[in-house]
């Protein structure tokens, strides 16, 4: 998911709901930009050495918003500019439960998707050369835009993780029952693709083709890839969120 937050805000909320509606849990919340985390004892971003690398959230009420927990978030203390993208990191219990992309907007003024896309990538690609050094995945040209904004024929990559770093190729090469689910939000319709699935480097990749219906419809999409790993150990990978637009088809 993508929220927005003002570079002025002072307390802007980071929310992580589970559907599950699990109360008494401890979740906490780490920002990322690049391969640099926030430490949240000086709100400066640093690839190591943090004293308080992720925060606690605070159950907001366990029979009025079960499952719902937060963490107010000072972004003025950031100086982030306008258009700048952070990835906002939950986890819970030593695993990374789930990712949202923190946008900085100015009121009133529409962003710059590409600029946006760029930074995105620029991100990735920066976290990829931490994870992968002297690979190909860490690679620019294979991190594209089009990822991002749902045209045919895009490889959606999916970004699958082992605790709280990328899935090791031992156990992700080799993993049987792939499957790629995709959900159009505004059409609420399901469409899920089980070959020409491909794994390795943390990812889960598939390329959409015409006549498997993704991407097919305007809306808001939603991917994730499934499987069993080598090791017999079922897996999911991280939710990506596409926007088709007529003009991207």
């Amino acid at each position: 998911m993508t929220v927005q937050a003002l570079p002025t805000d002072t307390a802007f909320p980071l929310v992580l709901t589970l559907t599950s509606g699990d109360t008494g849990l401890s979740p906490v919340v780490a920002l990322r930009q690049g391969a640099n985390w926030l430490d949240f004892s000086d709100f400066t971003f640093k690839p190591s050495g943090w004293t308080t690398r992720q925060a606690a959230q605070t159950e907001v009420s366990d029979t009025l918003a079960p499952g719902q927990y937060e963490y107010a978030l000072d972004v003025s203390q950031l100086n982030a500019a306008v258009g700048d993208v952070f990835m906002v990191e939950y986890e819970i219990t030593g695993s990374l439960y789930v990712s949202d992309m923190l946008v900085i907007a100015d009121a009133g003024v529409s962003l710059d998707t590409t600029a946006i896309i760029n930074a995105i990538n620029a991100q990735t690609v920066a976290l990829l050369a931490v994870y992968e050094p002297g690979t190909d995945c860490a690679s620019p040209v294979l991190v594209t835009p089009s990822v991002y904004t749902g045209h045919k024929g895009d490889a959606v990559a999916l970004p699958v993780y082992r605790g709280a770093t990328l899935m090791a190729d031992a156990e992700l090469v080799g993993s049987t029952g792939l499957v790629v689910n995709f959900y159009n939000r505004d059409t609420d319709t399901n469409y899920q693709v089980n070959t020409a699935i491909s794994v390795g480097s943390g990812f889960a990749t598939y390329t959409t083709t015409t006549g498997d219906g993704v991407y097919e419809t305007p809306g808001k999409w939603e991917a994730q890839a499934e499987g069993v790993s080598a090791t017999g150990e079922p897996w999911r990978s991280q939710v990506v969120y596409t926007t088709v637009k007529d003009e991207l088809q």
